[in-house]
């Protein structure tokens, strides 16, 4: 039988009682950092893939629940405004208490778009009685109006009288006449009288100033609903007007309605030959009965941001590399025919977002609908 010489089975003994050389022990430590790498990185690309699509998911949520509310409000824009079409475009003369009212609307008009001379975002204004019931028209009879007394008329149908809630309404003589705003502060007593008192509120001494016998009309605005919504510090914002209870009407400061949102552009559409069809988009205000009769329609454009931003250092590699463009097929706007989308297929009007601090490393999705200004249309009829 062949046996180890002793002398070897001690060399054997010896290396395992050393364990691993140094080398060996970096280069298992090198082959562990490696593999941790590899997997936080795998993880790391695998989170930051579901929080885009989490973040993603918000930005879609936002951006529908924003142009919902301010497709609704444009719905019922005008209400009890523009019942009677020549009031429309009227410069609006109000006072409380004698001075006028900041920020109050200069001219009645169901919707007001501004657009951004550079190319941000537009506001809209919405303007609509807030009467709960019904708003109509009331036709002034003769003897007409009489200072400190009221308005003789054909009915009082929906008028609230109350010395401090009492509806407000503008007095109309005509298309494009001066409408003055006065307040029903006494009960309605009759069926042929609006009442009206001088006070300390809306109803100063002398104010209405203008004559108003037959032909003339009555608006009722009930409470005034005055919301105007805008984009401020990548929210939706809307500012409302308070008014009521014999307090001073006053504007409060913009409160944010829905996050995330970044750009709001808005665009006229107008049938300018009554054939019933849109003939062009635009920002131009109207300011005159008949130009309001021209408008059936607004166009929304609302941009939503993802919260998620993105840790990408490649410019070829930043998920939005240019400005959006808000497709508008063949239509002019503002009468002009625009340059041709950057995919073909008709002309696009570019929503500014290089405004907006690191504006390539976030995601956005636009959202648009059309929405008609039914009270406008009906008043048309």
């Amino acid at each position: 039988m062949r046996t180890r010489p002793p002398s070897t089975d001690r060399a054997v003994s010896a290396r395992g009682a050393r364990g691993f050389t140094m080398v060996e022990l970096m280069i298992a430590v090198f082959i562990g950092m490696f593999t941790l790498l590899a997997v936080a990185q795998v993880l790391a690309f695998v989170e930051g893939q579901k929080r885009s699509v989490v973040y993603g998911s918000e930005a879609q949520v936002g951006g529908t629940l924003a142009l919902d509310q301010i497709g609704r409000d444009i719905l019922q824009s005008g209400y009890g405004l523009v019942t009677f079409g020549a009031a429309a475009g009227c410069p609006i003369a109000a006072s409380f208490n004698g001075a006028p009212v900041d920020g109050f609307p200069a001219r009645l008009g169901p919707i007001t778009i501004t657009a951004d001379p550079t190319g941000g975002p537009d506001t809209i204004r919405v303007l609509r009685s807030g009467k709960t019931s019904f708003s109509v028209p009331i036709p002034v009879v003769a003897p007409g109006y009489t200072p400190g007394t009221g308005f003789v008329v054909s009915h009082t149908l929906g008028v609230k009288g109350d010395a401090t809630d009492g509806d407000l309404m503008l007095a109309v003589s005509g298309a494009d006449t001066t409408c003055e705003l006065f307040q029903v502060n006494a009960a309605v007593s009759t069926a042929k009288l609006v009442p009206r008192v001088d006070d300390a509120g809306w109803n100063a001494p002398g104010k209405p100033a203008l004559p108003y016998s037959d032909g003339s009309t009555l608006v009722n605005l009930g409470t005034l609903v005055d919301q105007t919504y805008a984009i401020a510090n990548g929210a939706l914002m809307v500012r409302q007007l308070s008014s009521g209870g014999g307090a001073a009407p006053a504007y409060a400061a913009a409160a944010e309605l829905v996050p995330g949102i970044v750009s709001l552009k808005a665009l006229y559409g107008k049938d300018t030959n009554a054939d019933g069809k849109i003939d062009t988009w635009d920002t131009t205000v109207p300011t005159t009965s008949a130009q309001w009769q021209t408008v059936v329609a607004v166009r929304l454009a609302v941009v939503a941001r993802s919260t998620q931003f993105e840790r990408i250092q490649k410019p070829e590699d930043m998920p939005t590399k240019a400005n959006l463009e808000w497709h508008m097929g063949s239509d002019t706007v503002n009468g002009a025919v625009l340059p041709a989308c950057s995919s073909g297929g008709g002309g696009c009007l570019p929503i500014k977002l290089d405004h907006l601090p690191d504006w390539k490393r976030y995601r956005y999705k636009l959202f648009e609908a059309v929405v008609p200004v039914r009270n406008a249309i009906w008043s048309r009829s």
